[in-house]
Parts: C-alpha cells; structure tokens; sequence
C-alpha cells in the first residue's frame, strides 16, 4: 500500500514522511522508521537506481522540493537523536543531487551560520557538524561534476563568530 502510494503521489508520499517523521506524538520508533523511508527514496545500493531516483526528485515541483529540505533542516533540531542524525544524512543524499546542480548553493553558508550564531543549542550546533560532515562526503563522491563550480565565498565559522 506505502509502494502504491510513493508511485502514485511521490510528493505527498514525501511530505506524509516527514510530517510523521517530526510529529512528536508518535513514538520515536515509527518516526525514525518514517526518516530512513524519506531517505530511501534518495538513495540505493544500485547505481543505476541511483540515477533513476536522483531524476525522480529533480522532477519535483521546485516547491516541494524546497518544503521537504526546509523540513529536514528544521529536523535537525529535534530533541531526538537518532531522528537529527536521519535528517542530516536526508539534508546530504539532496545536496549531492543539488549542489552539483547549482540548486541549493545556500545550504553550507546556511549550516555555518547556525553554528555560529550565539544562541544556537550545541545539540543543533552538533546537527549542523554531523550535516556538514555527511554533505561533504556525498558530494566528494561527485567529483567530475562539481569541479567546474566556482569556489564559495563562505566565511568561516571564526570570522562569522567575530562578526557578532
């Protein structure tokens, strides 16, 4: 029935998983259930199936695209281990597709602005590192396509944190 559904409403499918995914009133295990589906979706042991998924979420409205990682992102701050680790590594399977893509340029500026900020909790400064070690290694294995991006002026997390 869930196959049924991911192949005929993929983006409701999509948004279903992560509301169940941060509704805190569903106990944990079903929530982390919901985050491993969300990012098996993204990602397979085949690569060729790789590709075949990859296409199927570029082909998503840029909306929806744009709610699922906004989603994600704020996932990262659940009080929930398991469920900030699972959104990390959702957040890195969509840069690898993204970031070589030019689409979601902002995500690490973004990642190193929340761990700068004062105010950040170390549990979600400790999200954003686990993010930003999870996106580096996706998008490494992606080296021929990224090497003709330009550098990003992104300030380090020093130079931000003498900014405020």
């Amino acid at each position: 029935m869930l196959k049924e559904f991911e192949a005929t409403n993929f983006p409701s499918y999509l948004q279903g998983l992560c509301e169940q995914m941060q509704n805190s009133k569903i106990p944990v295990n079903p929530r982390i259930q919901a985050g491993v589906q969300l990012k098996n979706t993204l990602v397979s042991r085949s690569e060729q199936k790789n590709l075949q998924l990859e296409k199927r979420w570029l082909m998503l409205q840029p909306q929806v695209r744009s709610q699922i990682k906004m989603r994600m992102l704020h996932s990262l701050n659940l009080p929930e281990q398991q469920l900030r680790n699972i959104a990390a590594q959702v957040v890195a399977k969509v840069a690898k597709i993204e970031i070589p893509r030019d689409q979601w340029s902002g995500l690490i500026p973004q990642l190193v602005h929340v761990i700068a900020e004062e105010k950040t909790t170390d549990q979600l400064k400790e999200a954003c590192f686990t993010t930003l070690g999870y996106v580096c290694e996706e998008v490494a294995q992606r080296p021929k396509e990224i090497s003709s991006l330009p550098e990003p002026n992104i300030p380090s997390v020093s130079e931000k944190a003498a900014e405020s």
